[in-house]
């Protein structure tokens, strides 16, 4: 048993760019339940669960299973929620504080567990978040490749509620599938496989100056091992600036993790002329978001399935 953590207790990203995707430390990078502002850790690990609902949850009260926790906290089941990557910030419980505070859901319990995705590695996006000040992420089809990261079950009203806040160079697609049709993700500490998982794909991967493209340390779960080759965000964004500057000819004295508001825009647009494209397979299937009640049609379809 264990007292939740305030999320409001973690750095926000817009303020410290530079910790970006994630301000806990490693140690604490673990599974949890999102409800009310409060972090409540999930025991995945602890033996491989046979199915989501049985995960156990370290409550104020002590341990029991996600389902009945969810239950207790009348929030929506998981059978009605969407699961979605969050290879980014999205996983991060201050991030989750910050984009639901503008307009809190009526739900706004969120459940966070580490997964491993096949055929897909994280890379930079081609773009600086002008709001925020960080070089932001995305899934990047890799055949071969194997990534630790986080998936999250949203509701609908939630995942409208974040889509919101991604870009329109984003699209979310389907991608829980390998080309031969086998599950690309799988859960960690947990035997059952998820029918469909989604995730946000950015248009263009960052090319510095024709150099390799840039790749994410990535965001593992702790006792997960991330990218070794991957690239960090106070490393990338240290990068960027200083190109941004050669470029123009100017001078920026800055702390070295948050940009000043005046400079993000150059930024920007410096790392959209080193974009390649990102290309995404035929076998994930892009999600119409303009589309009206685009969120319940997904949950809808998961749950029917779930029956």
């Amino acid at each position: 048993m264990r007292a939740p953590i305030e999320a409001s207790a973690y750095p926000s990203l817009r303020e410290q760019a530079c910790l970006y995707p994630d301000g806990r430390p490693a140690v604490e990078r673990r599974p949890y339940l999102y409800r009310a502002g409060k972090v409540y850790g999930l025991q995945a690990h602890s033996e491989q669960a046979a199915t989501l609902d049985a995960v156990a949850v370290e409550l104020d009260t002590g341990n029991v299973p996600l389902g009945e926790a969810l239950d207790g906290f009348e929030a929506a089941p998981l059978a009605g929620r969407v699961p979605v990557l969050a290879v980014g910030s999205n996983g991060y419980p201050r991030q989750l504080l910050d984009k639901f505070s503008p307009a809190v859901p009526d739900d706004d319990s969120v459940v966070v567990l580490g997964c491993t995705l096949r055929d897909a590695s994280i890379g930079y996006c081609a773009s600086l978040s002008v709001r925020n000040g960080y070089v932001p992420v995305t899934i990047v089809h890799e055949p071969g490749a194997t990534t630790h990261s986080w998936l999250q079950w949203l509701t609908p009203a939630q995942l409208r509620l974040i889509a919101g806040t991604e870009g329109a160079r984003y699209s979310l697609v389907e991608c829980g599938r390998r080309a031969d049709g086998s599950a690309a993700v799988a859960i960690h500490g947990v035997s059952a496989v998820p029918r469909s998982v989604y995730g946000w794909v950015f248009d263009a991967r960052l090319r510095l100056a024709g150099e390799a493209i840039a790749r994410f340390a990535g965001n593992p779960p702790h006792g997960y091992v991330g990218d070794p080759a991957g690239v960090e965000q106070e490393a990338i964004l240290q990068d960027v600036v200083e190109r941004t500057l050669q470029a123009q000819g100017g001078a920026l004295t800055w702390d070295g993790c948050t940009l000043p508001p005046r400079w993000r825009t150059a930024v920007r647009d410096f790392l959209i002329d080193q974009g390649v494209a990102n290309t995404i397979p035929t076998h994930w299937d892009v999600v119409d978001r303009a589309r009206e009640g685009f969120a319940e049609a997904l949950a809808e379809v998961l749950r029917a399935a779930a029956d």
